[in-house]
């Protein structure tokens, strides 16, 4: 079911992408992160104005705590009255994560093993031409495939290469930059309040702790993998700007023509 509802179909894609972009590997794999991207907009649109949600609650959860800091079950049903007050959902946060771990699995599977070549031949290993639909197998049965992006960077390369690093260091930037936008500002300082700066201290590591693991795990995967991560990641800032965006500016309105009290 694995192979036939997500590997199959995302390994055929990129295949015809990459024949009716010129034989460009890397052109090919840029289109279809976009493709799985803006496929995936809705849930992680949601997953922003949910994150920004929770942040402005901050204030709000901090002082719950404070009140019930001897009381987790008070806590409990506090911070839940509060979250269906302001109507936000946390668990919305799950959602992507949800979706995109069976397609990131398959994605990884098709650029370490779909884009297997005949060392002699450079055509597809027989195993992943199966795979194939009949069109695209009658034409890759005979036309091997090109996984050099441009001089020196080859996409199907594992390991430590000028290419390789130079892709991880590109998307442990882009992770830092959308980390940086969707992180909540600094809580104002309150005496006592122990549990929110050790909360605020995690948070700023973990802007600076997601990008070394980004790079780290880039580094070590097929430079196409690479390649899409980089790609994706950009496409998230992107999103999160406009997302954000649109946010602040129907916060902007609200503030200037707030409600009538009834």
């Amino acid at each position: 079911m694995f192979n036939t509802l997500l590997y199959q179909p995302f390994l055929n894609t990129l295949m015809y992408l990459y024949q009716h972009l010129g034989g460009n590997l890397g052109l090919a794999i840029i289109v279809f992160t976009i493709i799985i991207k803006l496929i995936l907009a809705w849930p992680s649109a949601s997953f922003i104005r949910s994150q920004r949600k929770i942040q402005a609650l901050q204030p709000k959860l901090q002082a719950l705590k404070r009140k019930h800091q001897n009381d987790r079950e008070g806590l409990s049903r506090a911070t839940m009255a509060l979250y269906k007050e302001s109507k936000v959902n946390p668990f919305t946060s799950c959602l992507p994560t949800l979706i995109q771990l069976p397609i990131l699995f398959a994605l990884y599977k098709v650029f370490l093993s779909g884009l297997q070549t005949e060392a002699e031949t450079g055509l597809l290993k027989s195993d992943q031409l199966e795979l194939l639909y009949g069109p695209l197998k009658d034409a890759f049965a005979s036309t091997p495939i090109n996984t050099v992006f441009f001089p020196g960077l080859d996409l199907a390369q594992t390991g430590i290469f000028v290419g390789s690093v130079i892709i991880a260091a590109l998307a442990g930037v882009a992770q830092y930059w959308q980390s940086r936008m969707i992180a909540a500002p600094p809580a104002p300082k309150v005496a006592g309040a122990q549990d929110e700066r050790l909360a605020a201290m995690t948070s700023r590591q973990m802007t600076y702790l997601f990008p070394i693991i980004t790079v780290v795990i880039i580094v070590s995967l097929p430079i196409g993998l690479g390649l899409y991560w980089l790609t994706s990641i950009l496409f998230t800032v992107a999103q999160q700007y406009l997302v954000l965006g649109q946010l602040r500016r129907q916060e902007d309105a609200n503030a200037n023509h707030p409600q009538p009290t009834p």
